[in-house]
């Protein structure tokens, strides 16, 4: 929870429109949204400096949560990619081919800012893991939903992508201030070592151009308000819906990688407290496997008085989360 001095995470609260007026398609979302918008948020503020110094001393947990958001960016925007294709059959309806073109910004795509992320030379690498079953899930359901019905793209889009624009910010700017400390090896000389910028630490949370995004943002917030007047009743039900069911699974994805953080932290940094880390094994335990995700789960003791926590759910869409997530067991 912020403090005082801490700076706050933007809360985005949807403008209520007058009574006789019909709501836009986001003001719909939003509405519809509201609550797990809210549940999201606290979970962010609260658990986002936990991956930060003085908690933690590298970006080992922050890399891990994000390592699991970027298979859900690849998804979407490998599977939007194939619907603008000539040869996507059956082809699709004009107006949903049009929806589709519109929405696409070649600048508001971030699978390889995720990848300049995650592959950056001075990061410590990521051990690969076996996609945890809601993600898989997920990853599934994108494919499937947005192969039958294009036009949910408008879901997926003003969650995924609006988020960046608000707290995506706020995340931003908690990473920068962990300095070059945090972000650079030990083993590179103190004098080597500069203020990390937007550009080299959060790639992900930067977008092209002198305006920080605004353009992007308004850009965007303007090819859905020219395309909504196209969807029936039915379809703009339909993507309220599934924005529902989004902000579910990435609830679902938040606690998973909160599994997989606290099963990891317990095998590289065991405590010598009982119960410090989440499944830590009593003294002279045999150390579990970490052959895959399910053998780090299924191998650790039950936890005791314990809160595992510490997530980074990747970004605020539209006002409301995308997730990265990151955690870290914490004792309550």
């Amino acid at each position: 929870m912020s403090t005082p001095s801490d700076p706050a995470m933007p809360l985005l609260s949807p403008s209520q429109s007058p009574v006789d007026t019909p709501k836009t398609l986001p003001e719909e979302i939003n509405s519809a949204t509201r609550s797990i918008h809210a549940r999201i948020n606290r979970l962010l503020t609260a658990r986002l400096p936990l991956a930060l110094p003085p908690h933690t001393k590298d970006p080992s947990v922050y890399l891990l949560g994000l390592a699991q958001i970027e298979p859900i960016y690849r998804t979407l925007e490998s599977t939007w990619a194939s619907l603008l294709l000539p040869s996507t059959s059956p082809p699709l309806k004009p107006r949903h081919d049009t929806i589709l073109r519109t929405l696409h910004l070649p600048s508001l795509l971030r699978t390889a800012s995720l990848v300049t992320d995650l592959a950056h030379p001075s990061r410590p690498p990521i051990t690969p893991i076996n996609t945890p079953p809601r993600l898989a899930a997920f990853l599934s359901h994108i494919t499937t939903t947005l192969s039958t019905s294009p036009h949910l793209i408008l879901a997926y889009t003003w969650i995924l992508y609006m988020a960046l624009f608000s707290g995506g910010r706020w995340m931003r700017a908690q990473l920068l201030a962990a300095g070059p400390d945090f972000w650079t090896p030990s083993t590179v000389p103190l004098r080597s070592k500069t203020l990390p910028t937007r550009h080299d630490v959060a790639a992900f949370f930067h977008f092209a151009g002198d305006h920080d995004g605004e353009d992007i943002k308004e850009a965007f917030k303007a090819s859905v308000a020219s395309v909504e007047h196209s969807l029936t009743t039915q379809e703009r039900a339909e993507i309220v819906s599934e924005a529902g069911r989004i902000f579910a699974f990435l609830v679902d994805i938040v606690g998973e990688i909160d599994e997989l953080v606290a099963c990891s932290s317990a095998l590289h940094a065991p405590s010598t407290k009982p119960g410090v880390f989440f499944g830590a094994a009593p003294a002279g335990a045999k150390k579990p496997s970490s052959s895959s995700w399910e053998d780090l789960l299924t191998t650790r003791i039950q936890r005791s008085r314990l809160v595992v926590s510490l997530s980074l759910v990747c970004a605020l869409f539209g006002g409301y989360v995308v997730g990265t997530s990151l955690v870290h067991a914490v004792f309550r």
